[in-house]
């Protein structure tokens, strides 16, 4: 939508709903940090799956905007959801980084590079100063910049970080993580323990079973604390044995 600073009334809906809750910044930054820390984007076999996550992560931040909703509202079933993110593709294309430098991929097309910058698009990079919101009919002096390639268009970072710096009512503080790349978690691992853990099918969930067995005995703090709790209230700890333990255990006291 035209006539507004940023070219779009939806982005700066969401824009002000960053600024009016500092939290949901917190949050957006915490889930950005455990998608890249569960799964490795520099991994050519997950970029998709990464990618998807980018997209679900800032659909949810424009539900919360009250920007795109359930279609049958709040008693919508759990396959609604998909219809959700299309609604979200359609205000604009989610691009996302974890690494500095480099460039944009904006299309990639059959036999040729496709259209280029032709939709609304939001930049996230650790080398940008936000969630950066382009829209080429307000600003065709990005469409300009792009680069044409045999079989891709895209962006450089500096330029979209340069933009960002002239247009700040198109950013959106925040900060994206860079990838540590250290994540070592299987999708497909997590699909098959999704749909064969269970006890329709015991034997090829003999695996899992083992694992969970391996690691049942939880020897962290929180754990022992909530067993010296249990001890505590059937009486066999004291008061004092119970402050005494959870002190030593917290490491209050010696």
């Amino acid at each position: 939508m035209i006539g507004t600073s940023s070219g779009s009334s939806e982005f700066e809906a969401l824009r002000a709903a960053f600024l009016k809750d500092p939290s949901l910044r917190t949050e957006l930054e915490w889930a950005y940090r455990l998608a890249v820390e569960s799964y490795n984007p520099s991994d050519r076999g997950l970029r998709f799956i990464t990618g998807g996550i980018g997209e679900w992560i800032i659909t949810l931040a424009a539900y919360r905007a009250g920007l795109v909703t359930m279609p049958d509202g709040h008693n919508a079933d759990g396959h609604d959801t998909a219809s959700v993110l299309a609604e979200a593709k359609g205000l604009w294309s989610v691009k996302t980084s974890y690494r500095r430098g480099g460039k944009f991929t904006i299309t990639n097309g059959q036999g040729g590079p496709g259209l280029g910058l032709v939709v609304d698009t939001v930049f996230l990079s650790p080398d940008l100063p936000g969630i950066v919101y382009v829209n080429p009919e307000a600003h065709p002096e990005m469409v300009e910049v792009v680069a044409w390639h045999k079989d891709s268009t895209s962006l450089t970072k500096a330029d979209v970080a340069g933009f960002a710096v002239l247009h700040a009512d198109c950013v959106i503080p925040f900060t994206m993580p860079e990838n540590p790349g250290a994540a070592v978690k299987d999708p497909g691992l997590e699909a098959v323990r999704l749909i064969v853990d269970n006890s329709n099918f015991p034997r090829l969930r003999t695996m899992f079973v083992d694992v969970a067995a391996a690691s049942a005995e939880d020897k962290s703090i929180v754990a022992q604390i909530q067993q010296a709790k249990k001890l505590h209230s059937d009486g066999t700890l004291s008061d004092e044995q119970f402050e005494a333990l959870v002190g030593k255990l917290t490491g209050l006291t010696s």
